[in-house]
């Protein structure tokens, strides 16, 4: 019973809003508004392009970037992940890097005769002399 009525008042609310005057108007101002809105992943994804072709088709790369600023008052919110204490918006960094140049894989060390720098107003690829 409880279904039923909910289900009644769903398309009651629909109709409503479906015979809305001006929804098509509604409907263009928020796709208009929402256009130019480019997500986290697709920014870093053209971010790494210019540096893709100095980089090998597979294997592993070292990786360096810079600590990030403190928030909220100088705090950080830091955790655990497997023996390495990450600070999250540097984790987030190092895996949307990770994503990025896949299938490359990008080590947080710097063992490899390749290092991907993150920096915060360039990323480049840096090549390790001796190894």
């Amino acid at each position: 019973m409880r279904l039923r009525v909910a289900c009644g008042i769903f398309a009651i609310l629909a109709l409503h809003v479906c015979s809305y005057p001006n929804l098509p108007a509604l409907a263009k101002f928020v796709l208009d508004h929402h256009a130019d809105y480019v997500d986290e992943i697709t920014r870093y994804e053209k971010r790494f392009e210019s540096i893709k072709g100095q980089l090998p088709d597979h294997g592993l790369v070292g990786y360096h970037a810079d600590k990030p600023q403190p928030t909220d008052a100088g705090m950080y919110f830091e955790y655990v992940d497997s023996g390495i204490t990450w600070r999250m918006e540097e984790k987030k960094s190092y895996l949307l890097t990770q994503y990025a140049l896949a299938p490359v894989i990008v080590d947080r060390t710097h063992e490899y005769p390749l290092l991907v720098e993150n920096r915060k107003t360039e990323v480049r690829v840096v090549r390790v002399e001796g190894r």
